[in-house]
């Protein structure tokens, strides 16, 4: 290397460009940092950027400020799983003697609601972080004076998302968050969980949010009915959610044609439903500006066809997800057929993401096949519908179905006489290559064993003789399962490197691992359908939002 391509390499702004390719690859970042003190001082700054307190915690005091320092983002929050580990004391005088100059998201959660000797030392941390730079503050599962408010207003004039769940603060009510978000105009994202801060937002503070020009982002966990609707819609005029891009909201039904002339310019939209009353797929299918739609059934509810059908008219959407929250209920459609499915799915050729979870015994293979004909572009499909062994007609070099696809969850697979997982699975494979994950949420042997061995196939040498020529009996079954298993657990561990590393200093980080390509979702887990849209499977702007949406009954509505 001539002495100025080695001097290129030591300016700042060059390898600031060239160390940032490999933020997701730790340990290749890892390996960086210990070239020079140049490459020190870049690379700590982006390994160290989004590394969680619990690395910080770990290092020895005499070195947490060098890398408190390059810290941008910081999660001072008690863990609950898969263990259970909170924030000592020790833990929080550690943190006040820091420095954090960088700060621009803080995510700040003890879970101390009822503990009022606890809860003055949490405000004090608090707001010993809170600084001018933070652009978004997650604050959950704590207690605080409704004065923190106002220490969050002075203190973070950029502030431009805030998230509040499950948070009491106690003398808070409509008045006094409405007159906060008055004055509070940078705010671009909002989202309001469940405690003190759900019950306050009423429908006067909703018509507030309403009018709001600015706002982008909107998520509210209370539950509104026909009277709060109606207040909002009659509280404000002229153009209502002017900008938002994503809204989601817990409605019962009745009220979804009220709030329909609000949202003409919404692109996102979430509605978990409450009873069946109104037909609300008809109410929605007029907004055909939606590109993202999630619609979530908290009762049984049975959809008539027709009402299936409107979605057809939806032709923007690249997502769509049709689910019964929680595992509760059902949502199924007796008389829709697979003509009726692809009449639905003809018109939605820009699909991306589809959860379809509507039950109805006259779905079968063909619906595959039509989703494989119109929507060529679809990466994730959850379907409570199943196909059968003989739509692939057993050919194992067909042309692929779904060549884009990488999660596939269907509800069962069906085969005449005796078939062969290994085959089955193979062919699978070549109708989705690129697929990351498969689940069939059926509960059967034989689902298990194809589920596995499209997760994770077995090595060329895997001994087919055990398997009886490569079909799967019940008295081998186990020991089919068992190997699966072995196969999948027994990668060993990569050595740790030999420098302060969030990722090696702390199990608990949650940077992306490539060995997982869905947030939450292990690689041959089944996942349980009611609990999983297929939305959530992938990276989105709601990943570090909680999952909780749940019932919150709206005080002032009289529909109850």
């Amino acid at each position: 290397m001539s002495a100025s391509e080695a001097l290129c390499l030591c300016l700042p702004e060059v390898l600031e460009n060239i160390l940032e390719s490999l933020e997701w690859d730790k340990k290749s970042l890892l390996n960086a940092c210990l070239v020079n003190c140049t490459w020190f001082e870049e690379g700590t700054s982006i390994l160290w950027r989004e590394a969680p307190a619990s690395a910080l915690l770990k290092l020895p005091s005499n070195r947490r400020q060098i890398y408190a320092s390059k810290m941008a983002k910081l999660a001072v929050k008690d863990i609950t799983w898969p263990v259970r580990k909170k924030i000592t004391p020790k833990d929080k005088k550690a943190i006040l003697a820091l420095r954090f100059p960088r700060l621009k998201d803080l995510e700040f959660g003890l879970d101390s609601l009822g503990s009022n000797s606890f809860h003055a030392s949490a405000d004090r941390l608090t707001r010993h972080l809170l600084q001018y730079r933070i652009k978004r503050l997650q604050i959950t599962d704590t207690v605080f004076q409704k004065e923190l408010l106002n220490s969050i207003f002075l203190t973070c004039p950029r502030l431009a998302e805030l998230v509040l769940h499950s948070v009491e603060i106690e003398g808070l009510n409509p008045l006094i968050l409405l007159k906060f978000l008055q004055k509070y105009t940078s705010l671009t994202s909002i989202m309001f969980g469940q405690g003190s801060i759900e019950h306050s937002v009423n429908h006067t503070v909703l018509a507030h949010l309403m009018e709001r020009s600015t706002l982008k982002t909107l998520l509210i966990t209370r539950l509104y009915g026909e009277k709060s609707i109606t207040q909002a819609m009659a509280s404000t005029s002229g153009l209502r959610f002017e900008n938002i891009d994503k809204l989601k909201l817990q409605i019962r039904s009745i009220a979804v044609p009220l709030l329909l002339p609000a949202l003409g310019n919404v692109k996102s939209l979430t509605l978990r439903v409450f009873s069946t009353a109104c037909p609300v797929l008809n109410h929605l299918s007029t907004l055909r500006q939606l590109e993202e739609l999630d619609v979530q059934y908290a009762s049984r509810t049975e959809i008539p066809v027709e009402e299936v059908k409107t979605l057809r008219n939806l032709v923007n959407l690249r997502t769509l997800n049709i689910w019964p929250p929680w595992g509760k209920y059902i949502v199924e459609s007796n008389d829709l057929t697979d003509e009726d499915f692809e009449e639905t799915i003809s018109c939605l050729g820009e699909l991306t993401l589809l959860t379809f979870q509507i039950l109805s015994d006259n779905l079968g293979a063909e619906s595959f096949k039509s989703l494989a004909k119109h929507c060529k572009k679809l990466e994730g499909s959850s379907t409570a519908f199943g196909g059968s062994y003989n739509m692939f007609d057993g050919n194992q070099t067909v042309v692929p179905m779904f060549p884009r696809l990488r999660y596939w969850e269907m509800g069962h697979l069906t085969g005449e006489g005796t078939v062969s997982a290994k085959e089955l699975a193979f062919t699978l494979r070549n109708l989705a290559p690129s697929l990351d994950d498969f689940a069939l949420t059926a509960s059967s042997k034989f689902s298990k064993v194809v589920t596995q061995f499209i997760n994770n196939p077995p090595d060329p040498e895997w001994p087919d003789a055990t398997l009886r020529d490569g079909y799967i009996t019940s008295g081998n079954l186990d020991s089919v399962l068992s190997g699966v298993y072995a196969l999948k657990l027994g990668t060993p561990a990569s050595e740790s490197a030999q420098t302060d590393s969030p990722q090696t200093e702390s199990p608990d980080s949650d940077s992306p691992s490539s060995d997982t390509a869905f947030p939450g979702h292990e690689p041959g887990q089944t996942i349980p359908v009611a609990d999983s849209p297929i939305s959530q499977q992938f990276p989105s702007p709601y990943a570090s939002e909680t999952s909780d949406f749940e019932i919150s009954e709206d005080s002032d509505d009289a529909d109850h």
